[in-house]
């Protein structure tokens, strides 16, 4: 008899895969891109896509470094974030 060790798929594939935002803009660009070129959609997602787009012209880069920013940002230890808790682990 054989054992094999199979590691579980899930944790595998939710490490290699975008992040939820990048994969959330991208349905936002092809529903938006399908609409435009003519494709009904249902209402709920039309105002979907218009919530999406008002936000996005709302909060335009300002710079362009900010046209594509990383998926997640980090900081340095020595950065502390205004909003951390008191209890924070970072060290100063």
């Amino acid at each position: 008899m054989r054992i094999r060790h199979c590691e579980p798929h899930g944790p595998l594939r939710a490490a290699e895969y975008p992040s939820i935002g990048d994969q959330l803009d991208a349905l936002f660009k092809l529903a938006e891109a399908m609409r435009t070129q003519g494709m009904q959609m249902p209402p709920d997602v039309s105002a979907w896509i218009d919530q999406c787009r008002a936000v996005k012209d709302k909060y335009k880069p300002s710079h362009p470094c900010h046209a594509h920013p990383p998926s997640r940002v980090f900081f340095r230890p020595s950065e502390r974030r205004l909003h951390a808790p008191k209890d924070s682990t970072y060290e100063t």
